[in-house]
C-alpha cells in the first residue's frame, strides 16, 4: 500500500512538484505540532512555506545535540510525535560520530523508495533479476544508547527491515554486516559471494569493492578449498579459474550502482580494471542518513529526482547564500545547498550537501551531487574539496604518478617567517615513481591555474607558500580504511582534513618541501 502510495506522489511530482512539495510539508508540520520543537516555533500557526521559512531557523546538527542526547537517553516526543526507535550513525570522516533518529515511517518510506528504484534500475536489466547482488553494507546494529535503543548503519538497517525477498537477493547473509572483526568481515562476504552468481554489484565507494575484490585475489587458494568443502560442485568450478578477477569470478556480472561524484571518479577505472571488464555503473541517488535526497532513476546514470513525496526540500545558492529557493525555482546548470525537512525532526536542516541541476523531467529537477560542502581556507583563499581533487589529478597525470589515497590539510610550521601552505598525504601505489620537489611545484600550479582565489593568495596578496608533499607508509589507506569500514560500511573518500592532527593517523616516511 505505501508502494502504491509514493509511487503516486512520485508520478504526481512530475507535473506539480510544487502542489507535492507543499502536501508534504504540512503533512510533516501537522504531524508534528505537539512536539516540544513543534511548539516551540509554531508548527500549528504555520499557513504556507513562505511562513515556515521566516519562523524556523536553518540548523546544523550541533544545534541539535541537547534534544539528541535526551533521545539517546529514551526521552519522546521532542522532535517527532512517532517514537525513535533507531539512530542511523554517520559514516564519518575526520569528526565524530553523529546519531540521527529514525522513526517506523522512515524505515518505512526507506523500504518503498528501495523498492521503487530497484523496480526501475532491473528495467533494461532483466538477467540481475535471475542473478544475485552482492551488496556491501555496514553494521545494522553497532550498540544501543544508553535508553536502549540501537543504532547502526542505515545501509545495513534498510535490508533488515526491508522486505524478505530483497533479502534473498542478496549474495551476503545479512548478519555478515553485523562482524566488527573486518578480516573477518572480509572473509566471510568473499565466502559466500564466491558461491553465488553475482550479477549486480552495491556499494556506497569504491573503497569498500577493491578492499574486498583484493582479498578475494590474496586468499584465492584458500578461500576455494574452504568452498570445497562445503560447496564441491561450486569449488571444483573455482578451481578452473586460474586468473580469480571478478569477471571471471562472476561472468554475467554486468552492473554496479555506486556513488558517483567528480571526487571519486578518478578511483573508478581502478575498479573496473580490478573487475576485468567494463560494466554499467549507475548511481543510486543520495541517500544520507539524514534522510534520502534523491533517486537515482535519470537516464544520464548520475543524475536522480528529489524525493520530493516525503521530505520539503529548500536550495541555498552555492554562490548567494542569501537566496534560498523551491523545488519549481530551480535553473538548471545552478548549484546548491540541500536544506531538508524530513518527519524524522530534522527542520530546516543544512546537510552540507551541494547539488548540481542536470535538467528537468517535465517539471521535476534532476539533480547530481556536485560535492560536499567541504572546504579549507586558510587565508582566505576558500579551496573546496571538487577543485582540489581536479588540480591533484592534473598533477599526477601529468607526472604518470599513481596513488592509492590523498588528503590536503593545513601545514604546521615551526619556522619564524612561514607562510601558511597545504600539507598533501600521498601513498604511491605500487611501482609509481617517488615524489620529489618538482612535483610540488607541479601540484602548487595546478592550484593557482584551477581556484583564482589560492593563486590570488599565492601571488598578489603574499599569503600562501607552496603546498609541501609527504609520502605515507604502504598500506596506510587499507589499514585506516579497514578500521572505519568496520563501523560504518560505506567510508567517504578524506580528501580534505581541516585538523593538522589527521597526520597522526599514518606513518610518515619523507616530506618534500619545495
Amino acid at each position: 500500500m505505501k508502494s502504491i502510495l509514493y509511487t503516486k506522489r512520485f508520478i504526481q511530482a512530475f507535473k506539480h512538484p510544487e502542489k507535492v512539495q507543499t502536501q508534504t510539508l504540512r503533512r510533516i508540520l501537522r504531524k508534528n505540532q505537539h512536539t516540544e520543537y513543534g511548539m516551540r516555533y509554531g508548527f500549528a500557526n504555520i499557513p504556507s512555506a513562505e511562513i515556515y521559512q521566516q519562523q524556523v531557523p536553518i540548523i546544523e546538527y550541533e544545534d541539535l545535540t541537547g534534544e539528541i542526547e535526551r533521545l539517546k537517553r529514551g526521552e519522546q516526543h521532542i522532535l517527532t510525535a512517532a517514537p525513535v526507535v533507531y539512530f542511523a550513525s554517520t559514516s564519518g570522516t575526520t569528526s565524530g560520530v553523529k546519531l540521527v533518529p529514525v522513526t517506523k515511517e522512515r524505515i518505512q518510506s526507506l523500504s518503498t523508495e528501495f523498492i521503487i528504484w530497484l523496480r526501475l534500475t532491473l528495467k533494461g536489466h532483466l538477467k540481475d533479476a535471475l542473478g544475485k547482488i552482492l551488496y556491501i553494507a555496514g553494521p545494522y546494529h553497532e550498540g544501543n544508547t544508553e535508553g536502549g535503543i540501537p543504532y547502526g548503519s542505515i545501509s545495513g538497517y534498510l535490508l533488515y527491515k526491508g522486505p524478505e525477498w530483497a533479502r534473498k537477493k542478496l549474495a551476503i547473509p545479512i548478519s555478515v554486516f553485523n562482524e566488527m572483526d573486518y578480516e573477518k568481515k572480509l572473509h566471510d562476504m568473499a565466502f559466500y559471494s564466491l558461491q553465488s552468481n553475482v550479477t549486480h554489484l552495491g556499494f556506497t565507494t569504491s573503497i569498500e569493492a577493491l578492499l574486498l575484490f583484493d582479498y578475494i585475489y590474496d586468499n584465492w587458494e584458500r578461500l576455494v578449498t574452504e568452498i570445497e568443502a562445503v560447496n564441491p560442485r561450486r569449488g571444483k568450478k573455482l578451481r578452473t579459474i586460474k586468473d580469480p578477477k571478478p569477471a571471471n569470478i562472476w561472468p554475467k556480472l554486468h552492473l554496479a550502482n555506486c556513488f558517483m561524484t567528480e571526487t571519486t571518479k578518478i578511483y573508478m577505472q581502478t575498479l573496473l580494471d580490478v573487475i576485468g571488464k567494463d560494466i554499467i555503473v549507475r548511481d543510486p541517488g543520495i541517500n544520507a542518513s539524514e534522510g534520502r535526497i534523491s533517486l537515482g532513476i535519470c537516464e544520464d546514470g548520475i543524475s536522480g529526482y528529489p524525493a520530493v513525496y516525503n521530505t520539503f526540500f529548500e536550495f541555498q545558492d552555492f554562490e548567494d547564500s542569501h537566496h534560498i529557493a523551491r523545488i519549481h525555482e530551480l535553473v538548471e546548470g545552478k548549484k546548491y545547498k540541500i536544506i531538508l525537512t524530513t518527519s524524522e525532526g530534522l527542520y530546516r536542516y543544512n546537510t552540507g550537501d551541494v547539488v548540481e541541476v542536470t535538467g528537468k523531467q517535465n517539471q521535476l529537477p534532476q539533480i547530481r551531487f556536485y560535492q560536499r560542502d567541504h572546504f579549507l581556507n586558510l587565508v582566505g583563499e576558500l579551496a573546496y574539496e571538487r577543485e582540489l581533487v581536479r588540480a591533484m589529478e592534473r598533477a599526477l597525470e601529468a607526472s604518470k604518478i599513481k596513488v592509492e589515497g590523498f588528503t590536503f590539510i593545513p601545514f604546521m610550521s615551526t619556522g619564524n617567517h612561514s607562510k601558511p601552505r597545504y600539507e598533501v598525504l600521498i601513498e604511491t601505489s605500487e611501482g609509481s615513481d617517488l615524489l620529489q620537489k618538482d612535483f610540488c611545484m607541479l601540484l602548487d600550479e595546478q592550484l593557482q591555474e584551477g581556484i583564482n582565489d589560492y593563486r590570488q593568495m599565492r601571488k598578489e596578496f603574499g599569503r600562501l607558500d607552496a603546498p609541501v608533499v609527504s609520502l605515507i607508509k604502504p598500506g596506510s589507506w587499507n589499514e585506516l580504511n579497514h578500521k572505519r569500514i568496520v563501523r560504518s560500511g560505506q567510508p567517504k573518500y578524506i580528501h580534505i582534513a581541516k585538523d593538522p592532527q589527521f597526520r597522526n593517523h599514518f606513518t610518515i616516511e619523507r616530506t618534500y618541501v619545495p
